[in-house]
């Protein structure tokens, strides 16, 4: 007899840093190791969370995130928050 169980998932906040959008292991989660988590549905970027769940949420800070390179796509769900304008 066979029971499957079913366990539920939760999506994954991340906040990203300000300023180069830099992969290194630097204790700050840049908004290219977000996304390569997120679609990685792992830690594979030890600066951020594992993507995990369904809907996924970056959330960037007010400020200015330069970018060294081309972001790669994201190909799993995920929701991307910024500060706004006037904050």
């Amino acid at each position: 007899l066979a029971i499957f169980q079913t366990v539920p998932t939760h999506a994954a906040s991340f906040s990203v840093a300000t300023g180069n959008d830099e992969n290194t292991d630097n204790s700050s989660c840049s908004l290219s190791e977000a996304i390569e988590n997120i679609n990685d549905q792992a830690a594979t970027n030890t600066d951020c969370p594992a993507g995990d769940g369904a809907n996924d949420t970056i959330t960037i800070s007010a400020g200015t995130i330069t970018l060294t390179d081309n972001l790669d796509s994201l190909t799993e769900p995920a929701t991307v928050k910024g500060a706004g304008m006037g904050i």
